[in-house]
């Protein structure tokens, strides 16, 4: 439960401030003091001894924590987190000279976290609110290279009330669904990353590389995770993937070139499909190329050409060019799948924009808020949130319907 580097003397943390810890907080029944190395704590006969998340008997009320904190020369105070519904939001690491750095805020800022304080050793962060975990299986991911941890039940979190911001400790739907869009190692890259290319030569290794490269048309791509099965059973929707991804590189590939392909995924993936025979793959390749409609890339191409032919609201101007920009982009996206729902990941738009990942994530929950945008519920682990615009989009003039 210690942070790597926490200091090893009482002067050297935060000390709790427990006039702005907050009442929600307090009214917990789960409490106890802390010292070294941020473990919990109880009396036995007198003598401070570590505690066990597991006993229930070790835990106070939160006068009862504060009032043994200053009867022992405690370190800080700290709550169990016992699957009620409260969660913490841990950043380590984000703070430098007293300051967290703007990606741990657009972190906990874009997720809708209402409580912010400064952990113990004043380099890291906290945050807390109210969210049903019971579903979601991945609560670490990292985002703009910021690793972030979320904890729910059978843990215990310090408390320092050395608040950063204060809003509120409230439901955090935006953590669900950023929960469930991270639930894999690549949360955005899934539908729309541009084509790779390998800066290696053609590999031969058969067992799966989260670099796994093969040879289209005699140049080496590398091949989107999307097409990269991970589990018996995928073999099909894969191949479709495989399909959608090759035909956005050379629609016209021929079927000598098309079958090489296959053979050349078959070989690196045979240990998780488990299927031995190669010409099945290659018929339902096949298939899938045969029933491929918009190869992949191609509708954000599109997208972009059109962009500049709608107009920013002015509310959007007010926030300067890149949200403009990305207005326009996710207008022109919105129409080209309307009625239905379209994705946009935040890394393909910040290359698109030529700009940071974290600001389009900041710029596209200002969308939301404004009521521009609405997240749809649906969602599953491997693809990006799912919008529908909610604002007609002023344009400069007609534009040509949406060929298929």
């Amino acid at each position: 439960m210690a942070e790597h580097g926490f200091p090893t003397r009482r002067t050297h943390i935060l000390h709790s401030d427990f006039d702005r810890i907050p009442q929600v907080l307090r009214d917990r029944p789960y409490w106890c003091f802390w010292r070294e190395k941020k473990i919990p704590t109880r009396l036995a006969d007198g003598a401070v001894q570590n505690g066990s998340i597991k006993a229930p008997s070790d835990w106070q009320t939160y006068h009862e924590a504060v009032e043994r904190y200053h009867a022992h020369k405690g370190w800080g105070i700290g709550m169990l987190l016992n699957g009620d519904g409260l969660v913490a939001i841990d950043i380590d690491g984000c703070v430098h000279d007293g300051e967290p750095s703007p990606e741990s805020l657009a972190v906990m800022r874009d997720h809708g976290v209402g409580y912010v304080e400064f952990s113990p050793s004043g380099t890291g962060l906290h945050g807390y609110g109210f969210a049903d975990l019971r579903r979601i299986q991945k609560t670490r991911f990292t985002l703009c290279d910021i690793k972030v941890e979320i904890y729910s039940h059978s843990r215990f979190m310090t408390v320092t009330g050395h608040v950063v911001w204060d809003s509120g400790i409230t439901e955090l739907p935006l953590l669900i669904r950023a929960l469930q869009t991270y639930a894999t190692e690549d949360k955005e890259d899934i539908e729309e990353a541009e084509d790779i290319e390998c800066h290696s030569s053609g590999s031969s290794d058969s067992s799966r590389s989260s670099v796994a490269c093969i040879q289209i048309a005699g140049r080496t791509h590398q091949i989107p995770k999307f097409a990269q099965p991970t589990g018996f059973g995928q073999r099909n929707e894969d191949l479709f993937q495989l399909a959608r991804w090759i035909k956005g590189i050379d629609s016209k590939l021929d079927q000598k070139g098309r079958h090489d392909c296959v053979a050349q995924w078959h070989k690196l993936f045979i240990d998780v499909i488990r299927t031995k025979e190669l010409c099945e793959s290659v018929a339902d390749f096949e298939h899938a190329w045969r029933n491929v409609k918009n190869p992949h890339g191609e509708t954000l191409k599109l997208a972009i050409s059109r962009m500049d032919s709608y107009e920013a609201p002015a509310n959007v101007a007010d926030m300067g060019s890149v949200a403009v920009r990305l207005f326009k982009l996710v207008a022109s996206v919105a129409d080209l799948n309307k009625p239905q729902p379209f994705f946009l990941a935040c890394s393909t738009a910040a290359k698109v924009l030529d700009c940071d990942v974290s600001t389009v994530s900041r710029r596209l929950n200002d969308f939301i808020h404004m009521e521009i945008l609405c997240v749809q519920e649906e969602h599953t682990p491997s693809k990006a949130r799912r919008f529908v615009m909610v604002v007609d989009k002023p344009r400069t003039g007609e534009l040509p319907q949406r060929p298929y």
